[in-house]
């Protein structure tokens, strides 16, 4: 079961393909992290994908990440259990002075073209 099948690819922007899963979507269907990863593997050798490619462990946090090391080279960190807490001080400052200034973006003219 592909639960995450690649998009459509644009002729006006490169794009990396990514699929992804969560650890509750891999109790619900019974399928490891491991699974997404030769999936995700067989869909790009199958279509001579040639772009990037991600497989993201999903909403994992520090109890569930270590199932999602060796398959996943994307993850996205699920911080529910840490809203509403205070940080320390010195996290806080730190983290201010680090993000005071905007940060540039720098834009390379290869990833989107005008359309």
């Amino acid at each position: 079961m592909n639960m995450g099948a690649p998009s459509r690819v644009s002729r006006y922007c490169s794009q990396a393909e990514a699929w992804n899963k969560s650890f509750r979507e891999h109790r619900i269907v019974k399928s490891q992290p491991d699974d997404l990863r030769a999936e995700a593997d067989a869909a790009v050798a199958a279509l001579d994908w040639r772009g990037a490619y991600y497989v993201d462990a999903d909403h994992i946090g520090l109890k569930t990440v270590d199932s999602f090391l060796n398959a996943s080279n994307f993850y996205t960190l699920d911080v529910a259990d840490f809203v509403g807490e205070e940080p320390a001080a010195r996290d806080l400052e730190a983290f201010v002075a680090e993000n005071s200034q905007p940060h540039r973006i720098a834009r390379d003219p290869r990833h989107c073209d005008p359309v």
